[in-house]
């Protein structure tokens, strides 16, 4: 599942009145700049959880007077296009990511999960302050704690798991922790976060993660009063945000401004 923008089919017809071949480069070149600047901006300040998957999905190919932008990856694509939802598996196991288990595939889904009062943006939602309050006070994790061999070295030292046995959890948190907010949730989805601690020379910075399986044999669930499917991994839809094509929209406003540029001189 990919888009493209071909930037130099785009601008072909502009492309073929200017005077040389090194004019032609410079103007494809400067367009194709713009366009996946446009592109990336489009990104960032309409998405928030996604935001930083979707831009690096994004790359470029430059070369004979073309200037090609790809978006690549599943789940940027189902942004983009759309999905109408469904079982989530259908599409998640098929990738190469997905592992052979005894029973069939799997796939371990990290979910990241933002601190209380933040946008949400490249952290993942953010959490309710009395589960922000909880997961603070957890253990960290730690990644490559030891300082002896070199398999020592590499190992991650696991910290505490956010439940709602976990000290420090108040009513509040608790309830949140006993609650499926959606029908297709197999529990909530602030169980089992970990704190994630990375040390730099000023300070000390948290990241808040949890962690799901998907695979072939989870249990598919049955049907609420409505009919609606209440399966696991059972996805509403997403609805697309189509910035490809306002990306080609944008690319054709701003041929005249480039021409008059590339024939300045």
């Amino acid at each position: 599942m990919v888009v493209k923008v071909d930037i130099g089919q785009i601008s072909l017809a502009v492309l073929g009145m200017l005077p040389t071949r090194s004019d032609q480069e410079r103007m494809v070149h400067g367009m194709g700049a713009a366009a996946l600047a446009f592109w990336k901006r489009q990104a960032q300040q309409n998405l928030k959880s996604t935001s930083r998957e979707y831009v690096q999905a994004l790359t470029s190919e430059e070369g004979d007077r073309k200037f090609t932008i790809t978006l690549s990856g599943v789940l940027p694509n189902l942004i983009e296009q759309g999905f109408q939802g469904g079982d989530m598996r259908d599409w998640m196991l098929s990738g190469p990511k997905a592992k052979q288990g005894k029973n069939g595939k799997y796939l371990i889904i990290p979910f990241s999960h933002g601190a209380a009062g933040s946008s949400g943006r490249n952290t993942g939602p953010a959490m309710p302050v009395s589960i922000h309050a909880a997961a603070k006070r957890l253990a960290p994790s730690l990644s490559r704690p030891a300082r002896g061999t070199a398999a020592e070295a590499h190992k991650t030292r696991p910290g505490e798991r956010l439940s709602a046995a976990s000290a420090h959890v108040d009513r509040q948190a608790h309830k949140l922790l006993t609650t499926k907010a959606k029908p297709w949730h197999a529990s909530s989805v602030y169980q089992g976060i970990v704190r994630q601690e990375k040390k730099y020379k000023r300070a000390t910075q948290s990241s808040y993660t949890s962690f799901r399986v998907i695979s072939e044999n989870v249990n598919r669930g049955e049907s609420d009063k409505e009919g609606k499917a209440t399966q696991h991994w059972f996805h509403p839809g997403i609805r697309a945000v189509h910035f490809a094509t306002k990306t080609q929209k944008h690319v054709g406003m701003i041929t005249t401004q480039m021409f008059r540029a590339s024939t300045k001189g």
